[in-house]
Order: C-alpha cells, then structure tokens, then sequence
C-alpha cells in the first residue's frame, strides 16, 4: 500500500472494467477511499469485493454516466458515505467503428453523449463541492485519435476533441478556487474497446506504434494516478499522453 492518495475521496467514472478498474485499484492501493462506478452491477460490487479484501476502502453506485439523475446521485452517496470528494476521473468513452457515411444520426448523440456528456455532467456535479473546499483535482481519460486519425472514428474524435477544448477552459476557469484540470490521453490499450477492431486493422494500429505493442490498463493508470495526486500541484490544462510514442 503507499500513501500519494492518503485520505483523499476519489470518484472513478466508468470503473468497472478496463482503464477504470485499473485506476480505482490502483488508486486505493495508493490510500484513496475509491467510488467504483458503472452500469454493471455485477462487476461493480466483485470490484469492491476485491478492494476491500487488498485492505483498500471502496463503495459501488450503479451508474449511467449520460443520465443527469445517476451522476447527480453518484456525487450526492459520495459525500453522504466520505463526507467529500477530492479527485473525479471521467474515463467513460468508446464509439461505433465504421465509415463514417455509415454513421446515423442516434450514433452522433449516443458517442458524444457518452464521451463528452459525461464529462460535463462530472464536473458539473463535482465544482460546487471543491470550490467549496479551495481544492480538487479532476482527469479527464481522452484519446491519441484526436490528432492521429485512424479508420473509423470520427465522431469519438470529435467528441475527445471536445473534452481536451473543455479541460482547458476549466483549468483556467477554476484554478483561481485551487482545482486543477488534466487529461490523460491512452494510445491502443488492451480493452474492450479496442476489440472491437477486426485483427487486419488492429495489427496495422499496432505495426504503427513504435513501441509495437498495446499499452496494459495499468500503464495509463498511473499516469492518471500522477496528474490527481498532488505530485502534480503545478500542472493543469494539460495533455498527458500515455500511448508508446504513437503520433507525437
């Protein structure tokens, strides 16, 4: 166990699998008391199970991380179990992989909603509590697509785009109240997400990365790890980039 998170109340958006879970084991792992938080009820709960059985503390809320009423609630049965939040990490995301003539109207608001949306939500739920506390710290999970195109993703381009746009306006909008903004930006991670590509397209995103492999969760959780803890006091509005030297 170490302490870069000692006592510090962290809400892990999207944490039931993934990039997420590795975040809140590793942030609880680290001393944070971690708010598990997913659709998935199931992992959600076995999540939890297995922080606490490491000597960790976590609690689940089942989440849609685009529903308006579910973040509110995730914020709200935060401060009623620890009092406070110190830390969000908004690491929803994801999209339909297709050509983009293919693309309807419903994948439009359904990929932004999940990607930008739930940002928005996040950090619309959280500021009242750390402008109150003249302190936080929030990371937003975006995306190496952003500026290196790959087939068939545009609009969740579009829509990470968007929330690096967003971090920087809030990092300069509230770092008078002592909260900082960051994003993490992953490269191809071995997740859910990333199989969904067919092999062919998946083994030439691969052959492009110069490090010629995909990142593991836990490689971009401790970057998260780094840009919410205070090791990182001095940085906000900032882009760290997590994806084994792909598109610099």
């Amino acid at each position: 166990m170490g302490n870069r998170l000692e006592n510090k109340v962290a809400i892990v958006a999207a944490s039931t699998r993934g990039i997420g879970r590795a975040t809140a084991e590793l942030f609880a792992k680290e001393g944070a008391k971690v708010v598990v938080s997913g659709r998935n009820e199931e992992l959600g709960v076995k999540l939890v199970e297995s922080i606490k059985a490491d000597g960790g503390e976590a609690m689940f809320v089942r989440t849609d991380v685009t529903v308006p009423e579910d973040m509110e609630n995730l914020v709200a049965k935060t401060v009623e179990q620890y009092g406070t939040i110190d830390i969000l990490v908004n690491n929803a995301g994801g999209g339909n992989s297709q050509n983009f003539v293919d693309y309807t109207v419903k994948d439009w608001n359904d990929i932004n909603d999940l990607n930008g949306l739930s940002v928005f939500l996040g950090v619309k739920n959280v500021l009242p509590i750390m402008m109150k506390n003249g302190s936080g710290s929030i990371v937003n999970v975006t995306s190496t697509c952003v500026h290196k195109a790959t087939w068939g993703s545009t609009i969740y381009a579009y829509a990470k785009a968007g929330v690096i746009a967003m971090t920087k306006f809030l990092a300069t909008e509230f770092a008078e109240y002592g909260i900082r903004v960051n994003c993490v930006s992953p490269g191809v991670v071995n997740t859910d997400i990333h199989k969904e590509y067919s092999a062919e397209i998946l083994n030439a995103m691969i052959e492009d990365i110069p490090m010629k492999r995909m990142g593991e969760p836990i490689e971009l959780a401790y970057p998260i790890l780094f840009m919410a803890s205070d090791e990182a006091s001095y940085c906000s509005g900032r882009v760290l980039d997590a994806n084994g030297a792909w598109a610099l």
